[in-house]
């Protein structure tokens, strides 16, 4: 979405909420107009006005930046046919039955929330050595509690702009790195063990 698509839809929630931007400067105005660009860069325009209008619709508050991207996210999972918690279950069961010599490929065929939530292939291959019936009761319970959270935290990662994605990309590298796992108590102990190896020599 560009600066006159964002102007657009700023002047349309002005007009539909008169009274929340009454008291609004042109600086404020401006400044909101950049941080609307800013936050919608990578989205489509027309999906942006599309989800103000069902919005406008039905609240009688102004929606926030926050609101409007859940009420995207909301429809791409509709449109899309993204599967509910208990669907997400039985594609789960599937790759475990799966999983024990086809585990890599199992995972690799995982919708990106279930991913989030086995997080290593291997995990299929575990959970496949476990009695079936123990498997169902015990993990579909600790499943439902806690796949939500990994459901959302791929909601987050798509609403993350590009910049932010790389930020965060290049943290993690860093973390990955040997010698930044350790903790500082550790970093002083490998030290001392370094410098003593260099005295000895």
């Amino acid at each position: 979405m560009n600066k006159a698509d964002t102007i657009e839809c700023i002047t349309v929630l002005k007009a539909a909420y008169p009274k929340y931007y009454q008291s609004f400067t042109l600086q404020e105005t401006a400044k909101l107009v950049e941080i609307w660009r800013v936050c919608f860069e990578s989205y489509d325009a027309a999906t942006v006005k599309m989800a103000l209008t069902a919005l406008i619709n039905t609240s009688t508050f102004c929606p926030t930046i926050a609101e409007v991207k859940e009420y995207i996210s909301r429809m791409e999972d509709i449109a899309s046919g993204t599967p509910s918690d208990s669907q997400m279950w039985s594609i789960l069961l599937r790759a475990v039955r799966n999983g024990y010599y086809n585990f890599r490929e199992e995972f690799e065929k995982l919708p990106d929330e279930l991913k989030a939530y086995v997080e290593q292939p291997e995990q299929l291959r575990a959970w496949a050595q476990i009695d079936e019936s123990i498997f169902n009761s015990v993990h579909q319970s600790n499943f439902m509690k806690n796949f939500k959270a990994s459901r959302q935290r791929v909601k987050d990662s798509k609403l993350l702009s590009p910049e932010v994605k790389q930020l965060l990309l290049a943290q993690k590298k860093r973390m990955s790195m040997p010698g930044d796992r350790l903790l500082p108590d550790e970093n002083e102990r490998r030290n001392a063990v370094l410098d003593a190896l260099e005295a000895g020599k």
